[in-house]
């Protein structure tokens, strides 16, 4: 039986773009996939039903912007309850999310709420960072960031902007850093 459920969290995980956004190819790191996995093996051999318990506003609003539910992050940004700087377990902000994901409309509204454009997570990436690990497809998010005064020259331990756009093959992106 646990063989199946391992298969079936497996599937679902691989399956679910939410959920993949914690493999390293989708802006986490191997780390993240694992614990994601985890809780998920964790909440479907429990027999205890699910919780009711409210969602916090920190994690309403990344989880907003992951989805890119603009409506909802407005919402939470408008709130006195909600921290658009808030992180979650691996050091990153809503802004972090929605900047990997490419999710322009949630950036302007993190953008317009002030939020940290120089947030460094648990591996020391920066929403910019995160931005370009999605390659020439977050193009209008890394001129949204860059915009707004994120920093070009940030470096994630040895790595630099320019050096992570060229791993991931990103030469708009590395013609845009350039200028």
């Amino acid at each position: 039986m646990d063989r199946i459920l391992n298969l079936t969290v497996f599937l679902a995980f691989i399956a679910e773009p939410a959920l993949a956004a914690g493999i390293s190819d989708r802006g986490g790191t191997m780390r993240d996939g694992a614990a994601t996995l985890s809780m998920m093996a964790a909440s479907s051999s429990s027999t205890a039903p699910m919780s009711t318990a409210p969602v916090s506003p920190r994690i309403e609003l990344i989880e907003a912007a992951k989805r890119d539910d603009v409506a909802a992050v407005q919402q939470l940004v408008d709130t006195a309850s909600s921290d658009v700087d808030a992180r979650d377990g691996f050091g990153r902000t809503a802004l972090h999310y929605a900047a990997r994901l490419g999710h322009e409309d949630v950036i302007g509204i993190l953008i317009d709420a002030d939020a940290l454009l120089e947030a460094k997570d648990e591996d020391g990436f920066t929403p910019l960072l995160r931005a370009i690990q999605g390659g020439d497809a977050n193009i209008d998010a890394i001129r949204l960031l860059l915009d707004a005064g994120a920093d070009r020259d940030v470096r994630a331990g040895v790595l630099d902007a320019d050096e992570l756009a060229r791993s991931v093959g990103a030469e708009i992106v590395r013609d845009t850093l350039a200028h």
